[in-house]
């Protein structure tokens, strides 16, 4: 019955227009690539972390239908030959290879997709994300008073899919007033607790709305208790609202110059500006609802996330938990982050970007890391991986790896 209604009003709201929903992407986001065009795969980080999101992936394919496919590009290949990729390269890493003996591998027994990018010439903006740890408590008190919501009452996802094929692989976001499909609440309506109409879940409370909008683009952090209590928050749902980058905005406002937009240096904007603080957090209608969770921080996949080898995509266009590879850079600095003044973006500045490689598997997504030219990077918890996530935005090249069939 609830389907029956969902279809009549769906056709209302699309023909009004009350939803915003993106459209498949028609262009194909891979490339295949011949041996001639591989990159040299060489890799900087240490391999039993490498191991280790491998494993993680294989658990996550692990719970997928054996004949479900993914697709790359123009070509579709099952999860159990996903699955088989990913085995026969956890393989040949326990026999402690060397760079290069790993190179001969990769262009021996894989098949490389390039991703097109943002301009359809392979350029891809890479971002950084980490897990954060901010303060707030079990119940309200003077100065921890924003709450932290579960998924309401009235929250509704319809899968656009279920009522034409046109639509497959379509969700939109609302919510359920009497017999009618509404949009959901934006921030700034979410923001004021008269707006919720029926019961909705408080997980915790936190004492700074700055530090938990932040968590929020993050998609999952820890919350201390004063009495040194921590619990785990990651991504349940979000309101399907667009994301609105408050960086963009910042500099389009001409506060910051162009390559000067940090997440660092926006705190201090904001800290510096109290007045402004709501107006520009408003900016972004985009809200993330959460649930607890064990531990962390855990991807969209079920799984744990690695640092410095999980990297959330696309997954309407690109393959859950495959093998990945990337070129990018990263920033160098002299100094610990534990030695510099919080918020300061001046002193946090990195000294050099250095070029890397490295193999990498796909066990996230995001609001805001939409089509072929986005990739985020995992870089961990702690105020290193904060660093480092607040200062990566930089082009860069993402390959997708899947184990040839034997000839």
């Amino acid at each position: 019955m609830k389907r029956a209604l969902f279809g009549a009003l769906l056709l209302g709201v699309m023909l009004s227009g009350c939803f915003r929903w993106q459209a498949p992407v028609s262009e194909s986001p891979l490339l295949l690539l011949t041996p001639a065009e591989y990159p040299v795969f060489d890799d900087d980080e240490n391999r039993a972390d490498w191991l280790k999101a491998i494993d993680h992936s294989l658990a996550a394919l692990s719970k997928m239908p054996d004949e479900a496919t993914q697709r790359y590009g123009q070509d579709v290949y099952t999860v159990s030959w996903i699955r088989r990729s990913l085995a026969t390269l956890r393989s040949f890493l326990e026999t402690d290879p060397s760079d290069e003996a790993i190179d001969r591998f990769v262009r021996k027994h894989f098949r490389v997709y390039r991703s097109i990018g943002r301009k359809g010439i392979g350029d891809v903006l890479f971002t950084g994300y980490f897990e954060p740890e901010i303060g707030g408590c079990p119940s309200p008190r003077p100065g921890c008073s924003t709450p932290v919501y579960g998924i309401p009452r009235d929250w509704v996802r319809i899968d656009l899919g279920a009522f034409s094929e046109r639509f497959s692989g379509e969700r939109i976001v609302g919510r359920l007033v009497g017999n009618t499909v509404v949009p959901y609440w934006e921030r700034k309506e979410i923001e004021n607790p008269k707006v919720f109409t029926s019961p909705v879940d408080i997980l915790a409370w936190v004492e700074d709305p700055i530090d938990f909008f932040f968590l929020q683009v993050q998609g999952s952090g820890r919350i201390r208790f004063p009495n040194g209590e921590r619990i785990s928050i990651h991504y349940a749902a979000s309101n399907g609202r667009p994301y609105r980058s408050i960086g963009k905005r910042l500099l389009e406002e001409g506060v910051f110059a162009q390559g000067t937009v940090s997440m660092q240096a926006i705190k201090a904007y904001l800290r510096e500006h109290p007045e402004r603080v709501q107006e520009i957090l408003h900016s972004n209608p985009s809200y993330v609802f959460f649930e607890t969770v064990p531990s962390g921080p855990i991807g969209s996949l079920g799984v744990p996330l690695t640092a410095g080898r999980s990297i959330a995509v696309d997954f309407r266009i690109f393959p859950k938990a495959a093998p990945a590879y990337i070129q990018c850079v990263k920033p160098k600095r002299t100094s610990k982050p534990e030695d510099m003044k919080p918020d300061t973006p001046a002193e946090s500045n990195p000294d050099d970007w250095i070029p890397f490689g490295r193999f990498v598997l796909a066990q996230d997504t995001g609001g805001a890391i939409t089509g072929p030219g986005r990739v985020d990077l995992f870089c961990g918890s702690g105020p290193d991986a904060e660093w480092t996530a607040g200062h990566l935005q930089h082009p860069g090249i993402l390959y997708l790896l899947v184990l040839k069939h034997a000839d």
